[in-house]
């Protein structure tokens, strides 16, 4: 079974993301790649993920996803990447929710 919690980065869901990451077995970190503030906005996230689950949650896989690749880019793979590895993700991928 796979549940996924979408809170479009929204504070007000930051209490029931909380829930999710007590038992998640993955997290998914989702930002906009023609906004570079909404993947320097994932850092407050991974902490809170962080400080949900201190021990658990290094036997989770992470994995940082850069969307709307469809659109003209502002962030570079460098950038994806250093802060996927600085995030202790496991891979980074670009997608595209209107094309693939």
């Amino acid at each position: 079974k796979i549940s996924l919690c979408d809170t479009a980065g929204s504070e007000r869901y930051r209490t029931l993301t909380r829930n999710f990451y007590r038992n998640a077995q993955a997290v998914l970190f989702v930002f906009s790649l023609d906004n570079p503030a909404s993947l320097y906005g994932l850092a407050s996230w991974d902490q809170d993920a962080r400080n949900v689950r201190p021990i658990r949650l290094a036997l989770s896989l992470r994995f940082l996803v850069g969307n709307k690749s469809d659109l003209p880019r502002a962030v570079a793979d460098h950038t994806m990447t250093t802060f996927a590895s600085s995030h202790d993700c496991e891979g980074a991928f670009v997608v595209s929710a209107r094309t693939g």
